[in-house]
Order: structure tokens, then C-alpha cells, then sequence
């Protein structure tokens, strides 16, 4: 009988094993047949792609951003026609994120909202579903819609962490996205705490020279500067610097990139000949691997430009813009965002000239460019309306400056919930302008605002706080 009752679970035991392999067996047939899938999923989507940029082939580079854009806007119509939702989704995330990149955020906006549609219809958990949301996020960020854009990166970081293993190198990416949202709204101490999750997670799995290591010192770097911390971003920044010249054997547009930093590190400790000598530098370097008429080129004329105008050396510095202005344009089919920063810095040299005429038509051409590109609640109009306020200011017309200063104000309220730097500036610009108009209740008022602003943030060791204090310390004077 004990005989017979082994033999009874040995049988069942049998039978379970036999049905736990028939489970695996099916399982791996399911498996199988998901990577099939996959991978002709992955093909479709690489021919559909690929034919769009087979009509997309430039003679030079000047013309490949307009060429390519061209190029999708034509094939646009042919997404909307795809049967399997599958391949409409993933391409309408891909096309999504390249047209965010060309700056076309209305129509890449359209279809990211379209693929996390049906995503969210036919399977909503997936990786090509969290990709969709950390697309749609970044694209956001680029509109300057910084709420929306969070909300999207932490859903697509929240599906990544469910999907994925923790040290995976999507959730990286979602944390250093992440973190660079957070520098934009001034929210300095999580932008750097989400850097440095995704550089753990770096230095798990990349080897100690792969480029994405330098490059997230050189974001850790950008946030202490954008701190006024400028012991540790110049400590970051030549962390980042050295691991780049590690990994490339010569000139490389990322060691460019990285004097760029270094000159506005500089810069902003008042040290304007060390700018100019890196900022030289970085241009030396991108004409020796660029094309001649390479946007990035321009953006290191403009850069020169804009330390001549610091170190009051304007005519040489309008010299420097017009020359970038000729390239952008040798580059450029249409306006572009790069060309609305040259006309915004030929605008504050001819304001520092006293030429507040010429200065309002470079804002205006700016403002213009701006419109095209941006929806009317992007922080580039808060900038663009702050320069028009201050020329207004030049020119005595105070109730004017002040409209535009409202106006500015309005869209940083908006996108700033709560304290942060612009907004201390801004509220210095209105105190100087009520100042000067004679009405010094009101210039207390604002300039003893920016103090407060300034001091929460940084306290008072910070050099907008010490410039801020002095103003109010002299606007006292006029109370009495």
C-alpha cells in the first residue's frame, strides 16, 4: 500500500509536470509569436520611415531640416491609413518625435496624443506605450508648457520602472528629462536629485568612457550655474570637460559644447575676458568639424557677440550678430528660433546704444519669429516682452513699459508656481520703472518684492540679492 501510494504521487506529480510543460510549451509559442510580431512591426515601421527620408535628400545642410519636414508633412496623410494600430501608433510616435525636433511642436503634439490613444485603447502597460508618454513630455518641454510636460514624463518614468529592470537605460533617460524640466521651472535642488538618480543608474551599466557620462556632468554643471553655485558648476563642468577629452582623440562639437558652458560660467562671475577666451575656443572647434554654414557655427558667432556687447563693446558685438545672421540665413529657408535670438541680441546692444528704435524693430522681428514657432504662453515671449519693456524704459515711455512688463509677468505666474528667478528680475524692471516715472511707493513696493523673491531663493549672499538690496536701500532714500 505505501508502494501503491508513492506510486499514486509519483503519477500525479507526473501529471503536473506534464501540464506546467504543456504551460511553458505554449507560453514560449505566445513568446515567439509576440517577437515575430515585434520584429515585423519593427520592419514596417523602418520601410515607412525609411521612404520618407529617402525623399528627403539634400544636396547640402543647409536646406535637410526644410527638406526633411517637407518630406513627413507630404507622407503625413498615409499614417492616418494604416490598418494595423500597432505600426500606426509606433510611427506616429517616431514622425511625433522627429517633427518636435524640426520645430513643428502643433502637428508632432497631434500625433503623440493620437499614438497614446491607442496605446491606451489596445494596451496601455507596453514600453512603446511609455515611450509615447516620454515623447509627448519632451514635447511639451519644448513648447514651454512645463506642467503638461511632467505630467507625461512621470507617467512614461512610472510605466518604465513597472516594465523594465531598475538600473534599464529608458529610466535613465526618463529621470534626466525629468531633471531638466525641473531646472527650467527653477526647481534647482530636484533637478539636480533626478540627475543623480540617472547618473546611478549610468554608472551601472555604461562604462566609465561612454559619452553619456560627461554629458550628464555637464547637465549637473549647467544647474549649479543656473544656482549662481559657481565653485560647483565650474567643479562639474571640468569633471565633464576631461571625460570628453577621454573619450574623443580630437576636436569633437561636445568639447565645443562644453566651453560654451564654461564661458557662461564665467560670464556670469563677471569675469568677461575668460568668456571671450572660451567662447573662442568653442568656435575655433565647431568650424574645424562643421560644415561652413552649420546653425551651430552661427550660435558660436552669436555667443561672441553677445560677451563683446557685456564687456561694452557694442559696435563689435552688432559686427559679431550680423555675421551669425548671415549664416543662420545661409541655413535656413524660413525664420528660425536661432535667428529671433540674434535679433533679441542685436536689440539689448542697440538698447545699451541708447538706439531704442532700432532696438524695438529687432524685438519686434524676434516677437515675430517667436509667434510663428510658439504657442502665446511660451516663456521666449515673457523674455521678448521684458526686452520691449525696457526699450519702452529707454525711451521715457513708462506706462508702456510697464504694459509689456504685465504682460511678461502674466506668462511667468503662469508657468512659475510659486518664487523664481525671473520673476525677482522682473519684479526689479518694474521698481526701476516706477522709479524713474517718480513713483517711488510703487518702485518700493516691487523692488522690495524682488528682494524677498531673491533672499527665499538664494538668500542673501547671491548676487542678484546684494543688487536687489542696494536698489531698495536707494529707493528708501526718496520715502523720507
Amino acid at each position: 500500500r505505501k508502494n501503491e501510494s508513492i506510486a499514486k504521487e509519483q503519477t500525479a506529480l507526473a501529471r503536473k509536470n506534464e501540464s506546467i510543460a504543456k504551460e511553458q510549451t505554449a507560453l514560449a509559442r505566445k513568446n515567439e509569436s509576440i517577437a515575430k510580431e515585434q520584429t515585423a512591426l519593427a520592419k514596417q515601421s523602418f520601410v515607412f520611415l525609411s521612404d520618407i527620408f529617402k525623399t528627403a535628400d539634400p544636396m547640402e545642410f543647409g536646406s535637410k531640416d526644410m527638406k526633411v519636414l517637407d518630406a513627413i508633412n507630404k507622407r503625413l496623410p498615409e499614417i492616418e491609413k494604416l490598418k494595423d494600430w500597432r505600426l500606426k501608433a509606433f510611427v506616429a510616435t517616431e514622425v511625433g518625435a522627429i517633427l518636435d525636433n524640426l520645430g513643428n511642436s502643433n502637428k508632432s503634439l497631434e500625433l503623440l496624443q493620437q499614438a497614446i490613444a491607442l496605446y491606451g485603447k489596445n494596451n496601455s502597460n507596453s514600453e512603446e506605450a511609455a515611450s509615447a508618454y516620454n515623447n509627448i513630455g519632451v514635447a511639451y518641454d519644448n513648447r514651454g508648457d512645463y506642467k503638461n510636460a511632467l505630467i507625461y514624463m512621470k507617467k512614461g518614468l512610472e510605466m518604465r520602472k513597472q516594465l523594465l529592470p531598475e538600473n534599464h537605460s529608458d529610466i535613465a533617460t526618463s529621470y534626466n528629462n525629468i531633471a531638466g524640466v525641473y531646472g527650467k521651472l527653477g526647481n534647482f535642488d530636484e533637478a539636480l536629485r533626478y540627475y543623480g538618480k540617472s547618473m546611478e543608474i549610468k554608472h551601472k551599466i555604461l562604462p566609465e568612457n561612454h559619452k553619456y557620462i560627461p554629458a550628464g556632468y555637464h547637465n549637473i554643471a549647467t544647474v549649479y550655474l543656473k544656482k549662481a553655485d559657481y565653485t560647483n558648476a565650474l567643479k562639474y563642468h571640468k569633471i565633464s570637460l576631461n571625460g570628453w577629452e577621454k573619450i574623443y582623440s580630437g576636436d569633437h562639437i561636445d568639447i565645443a559644447f562644453s566651453y560654451t558652458l564654461a564661458g557662461q560660467i564665467y560670464s556670469a562671475m563677471g569675469k568677461y575676458d575668460e568668456t571671450l577666451k572660451c567662447d573662442q575656443k568653442s568656435l575655433e572647434i565647431r568650424k574645424k568639424v562643421l560644415p561652413a554654414h552649420h546653425p551651430y557655427i552661427a550660435r558660436g558667432i552669436s555667443n561672441i557677440g553677445m560677451i563683446c556687447h557685456m564687456k561694452g563693446e557694442y559696435e563689435k558685438a552688432l559686427e559679431y550678430f550680423q555675421e551669425a545672421l548671415s549664416v543662420y540665413r545661409k541655413t535656413y529657408s524660413t525664420d528660425n528660433i536661432d535667428i529671433a535670438v540674434v535679433y533679441n541680441g542685436m536689440g539689448i546692444t542697440y538698447s545699451s546704444l541708447r538706439k531704442f528704435d532700432k532696438a524695438l524693430k529687432c524685438f519686434q522681428k524676434s516677437l515675430a519669429v517667436y509667434e510663428k514657432h510658439y504657442p502665446a504662453d511660451h516663456l521666449e515671449f515673457s523674455r521678448a516682452f521684458i526686452n520691449i519693456g525696457r526699450a519702452y524704459s529707454g525711451q521715457r515711455k513708462y506706462q508702456e513699459a510697464l504694459k509689456y512688463f504685465q504682460k511678461a509677468l502674466d506668462i511667468l505666474k503662469k508657468t512659475h508656481k510659486g518664487d523664481h528667478p525671473d520673476i525677482a528680475i522682473l519684479y526689479n524692471n518694474f521698481g526701476s520703472t516706477y522709479l524713474l516715472s517718480g513713483k517711488f511707493k510703487e518702485a518700493h513696493q516691487y523692488i522690495k518684492m524682488a528682494y524677498e523673491v531673491s533672499y527665499r531663493l538664494f538668500g542673501e549672499n547671491h548676487p542678484n540679492t546684494k543688487v536687489f538690496k542696494q536698489n531698495l536701500d536707494f529707493v528708501k532714500l526718496y520715502l523720507k
